[in-house]
């Protein structure tokens, strides 16, 4: 497990067999995009000098996307694989998750979003048709926006604070 202090265009990482974790902290505003990873089980990201956003094309065999511990805005964009995603412990920010469009073609696609100890303004969920909420902690989010969901399952312990839900969602 080796540490570097940039991830750029062009970058390589295999995690290989076992349970890895690719950590990324940004200060200042950021843009990530062109590196590729695989075999990386939670691809994390924190911003807190700036927005950051995050290219996951060529991020294959992650099953969480998390952004952790940021106070700033984070969009990821192509997701692949409809992985868990997850906050933990943000401050503040506006978090984006937006899946590979091959991904969510059908009319029964679903995402599980878990929540922990975190405080964010709006998050996006793009295209998926059920989301499933696990809260641990006390977490407050302002606005859940899910573009194309009609269910939403609530699950976890704490105290979860949903201010406004957009109103596609059904149950």
């Amino acid at each position: 497990s080796a540490s570097n202090t940039t991830l750029t265009a062009g970058d390589t990482i295999d995690g290989g067999s076992g349970s890895d974790t690719l950590t990324v902290a940004s200060a200042a505003t950021a843009t990530f995009g062109g590196f590729t990873v695989k075999n990386v089980e939670t691809a994390s990201f924190a911003a807190s000098g700036g927005a950051s956003t995050v290219d996951m094309l060529n991020v294959t065999g992650a099953t969480t996307v998390a952004a952790t511990g940021s106070s700033q805005n984070v969009t990821f964009s192509n997701i692949n694989d409809l992985p868990t995603v997850k906050l933990a412990n943000n401050s503040a920010g506006n978090v984006t998750f937006g899946n590979l469009a091959g991904d969510v073609t059908g009319t029964a696609d679903a995402q599980t979003l878990e929540l922990v100890s975190t405080t964010n303004g709006t998050v996006t969920i793009a295209s998926v048709e059920t989301l499933n909420v696990s809260n641990s902690g006390t977490t407050t989010v302002t606005t859940l926006t899910t573009t194309a969901a009609t269910t939403l399952n609530l699950t976890g312990s704490g105290d979860l604070t949903l201010t406004n839900i957009d109103d596609a969602v059904e149950t």
